[in-house]
């Protein structure tokens, strides 16, 4: 037992143990002031399970991960995503604290410096000279400082990577008591590894690699490694029995985007040779970690052609470390365990296998670049052996800055959105996320000066997205949206909504966006007026619309002819609205046809016999009709109401 919970939280033992420890913790302490951003929406701030408290946790293991945000189960990811852990975390947090991002992420930054304090114990194990355990230390060193692990800490829902990577270093150092002679802790590495798979599906990685690392560094023999791997592979079968049952009925989804499946378009060639560029990107980033950002979406990254450099590139490093690998497996080189870790940890995340959706994420590279870390550390310490210790604390310090510096933009999604959009300057994504934040920011902005600023940039971004994609609705919505905060009803607001209606038909939030301009009184009635009849075709069949433009015409234009038609048409379009068929009844009665507007009215009374609005419009007519015995018996109805 002892064992065990050391395994999860692994012990300062010396000077080197501290620092790594202390070092991750301190450089994202400042993210305790940051508040939610990006997907925290989805499993924290508008997840259902997560606000019910502690009732939730039992909703998160028997639901797909999303089920708690939409209400739910929708085929939205391909394969679904099962992985409840953290989100039960966040569940417990909300049910203590409520909704307190600075604890969420002081947390998140606690469990970053016992993963590497726990890394650090795990691999000590094999230091066995001080040339090694200057490369642990340092290889940790880099790990824990690198810039690109900013997207897993300073981002709350990262820690489902973090927690995952936490239960698999458990999991080894249970194997590893199995392994010198505990017979009883194969049960909880089999225990702890399940707990890594329910924390993140890509754990599945780690299966192979975890008798791997024993062949390479403690020099077992193969055959001893056949038991602890059938029992990983047995709680693989497990867990994915599990998700199965879970997430039963999930579809393959069929992009219809390229925001939502990048290769939509790519033929075979376009895709394979897109990959070797990305991979490039990934040593690329590993290595000099700047610029950074959370969008890698179309087109930041470009489909790319067999012809590019940078595909060439990707292939000849691929060609290089591929043969590295197996000569390092071969000859039992810690180089070839190094290199196959760092292709199984980024291998389901690379869009080789299947189709995730985007081409490339920093996050993707939270286990794999510990490959790197340690790579790049051996390099060094092998090749300039006397400046090595100088040459890697410098590293370690720009890290550090970097990652400190990186880590800011995750301070909201307003920073986050528009810090990024500078580096992703061409990605529809960014542009969007960027244009919409300075458009809500630029609604509640009290400074005419500084909201004039926010609104050009907002429609600068959104104009750049939409003539990059066109076939995007959202970014058509929302240009519409700051046009009409920047320059109330204009030829510019009516073209963005056309474009949008041409996309989606009925569109309901552009068709939303249209009633509350009609309702609002910043513009003249007959400006308003000219703008709703420009959208005749598109809401033809909305009844609310045409009552709107009834309400105009009607009361601010004073034609009653033209209101009056606008009524009947949404009257015949919902004609069990008592709220239309009482203005059909209040027009008719305007224009002296008292006994069409007693008819009217009398319809609407068989639909709610004590509508007030009816009683008092009926009660009118009969009294203009000469008839003040039946208009007084209604008017005492509405009385007695």
């Amino acid at each position: 037992m002892k064992d065990f919970l050391l395994s999860l939280l692994p012990v300062l033992s010396s000077k080197k143990s501290y620092i790594l420890f202390f070092v991750p913790i301190a450089i994202y302490l400042s993210t305790a002031s940051f508040d939610y951003a990006l997907d925290d929406g989805l499993y924290i701030t508008s997840n259902n399970y997560t606000q019910k408290g502690f009732p939730g946790i039992i909703d998160h293991l028997t639901n797909e991960a999303l089920t708690g945000f939409y209400g739910e189960q929708r085929n939205i990811l391909t394969g679904g995503r099962y992985r409840p852990l953290a989100p039960i975390t966040y569940t417990i947090e909300y049910a203590l604290f409520g909704l307190k991002p600075g604890v969420s992420h002081l947390i998140n930054a606690i469990l970053y410096g016992y993963l590497v304090l726990g890394l650090f114990n795990l691999f000590n194990r094999y230091s066995a000279s001080e040339s090694s355990e200057e490369l642990l230390f340092f290889g940790l060193l880099l790990f824990a400082t690198h810039p690109i692990h900013a997207e897993v800490v300073a981002n709350i829902k990262g820690r489902d990577q973090i927690m995952a990577m936490l239960f698999i270093v458990g999991s080894t150092r249970q194997v590893l008591t199995y392994l010198g002679g505990n017979k009883k802790a194969l049960f909880a590495a089999g225990i702890l590894f399940f707990l890594a798979l329910l924390s993140k599906e890509s754990s599945i990685t780690f299966l192979p690699l975890l008798p791997l690392s024993f062949y390479f560094f403690d020099r077992y023999e193969l055959k001893s490694m056949v038991t602890p791997f059938i029992v990983l592979l047995g709680t693989s079968i497990i867990w994915f029995v599990l998700r199965a049952l879970v997430i039963q009925g999930f579809e393959s989804v069929e992009a219809t985007t390229i925001l939502n499946d990048p290769f939509l378009h790519a033929g075979p060639e376009e895709r394979y040779a897109t990959l070797f560029a990305v991979l490039i990107i990934a040593i690329k980033l590993l290595l000099f970690p700047f610029p950074l950002t959370h969008d890698y979406y179309p087109f930041h990254i470009e489909l790319q052609q067999w012809d590019s450099p940078m595909v060439w590139a990707g292939i000849i490093l691929f060609i290089l470390g591929l043969t590295g690998s197996i000569l390092g497996i071969a000859k039992r080189k810690s180089l070839g365990f190094w290199l196959f870790f760092f292709a199984a940890t980024y291998s389901i995340s690379s869009n080789v296998f299947f189709n995730i959706g985007s081409f490339f994420n920093e996050r993707f590279l939270f286990e794999a670049s510990l490959a790197i870390c340690f790579l790049l550390s051996g390099l060094i310490v092998t090749y300039i052996p006397r400046q090595s210790k100088y040459l890697l604390i410098a590293v370690s310090l720009i890290f550090s800055v970097l990652a400190v510096n990186r880590s800011f933009a995750w301070k909201d999604n307003y920073t986050l959105f528009t810090t990024d959009v500078q580096t992703s300057a061409k990605s529809v994504k960014s542009l969007i996320a960027a244009g919409g934040s300075l458009l809500d920011a630029a609604v509640v902005n009290k400074n005419p000066k500084t909201r004039m600023e926010q609104l050009n940039l907002s429609i600068d971004y959104l104009e750049k997205a939409t003539s990059l994609l066109p076939t995007e609705t959202n970014g058509f919505r929302l240009l519409g949206n700051a046009y009409y905060q920047r320059d109330g009803i204009s030829m510019e607001l009516v073209s963005a909504y056309k474009s949008g209606f041409q996309l989606i038909p009925g569109d309901q939030f552009l068709t939303d966006n249209i009633l509350i301009i009609l309702r609002s009184s910043r513009n003249s009635a007959k400006k308003r007026v000219a703008f709703g009849g420009t959208f005749k075709a598109e809401l033809e069949t909305n009844a609310e619309y045409h009552y709107m433009m009834g309400l105009l015409y009607g009361q601010e234009i004073g034609d009653l002819n033209k209101g009056l038609a606008y009524f009947k048409k949404a009257g015949s379009l919902d004609n069990s609205n008592v709220k239309y068929i009482n203005k059909i009844g209040l027009v008719q009665g305007l224009m002296g046809n008292y006994e069409e507007s007693i008819t009217t009215f009398e319809r609407s009374l068989e639909i709610e016999p004590f509508n007030a609005e009816a009683l008092d419009g009926a009660a009118a007519g009969y009294f203009k009709m000469g008839n003040a015995t039946k208009a007084e018996e209604l008017k005492l109805l509405i009385r007695k109401q």
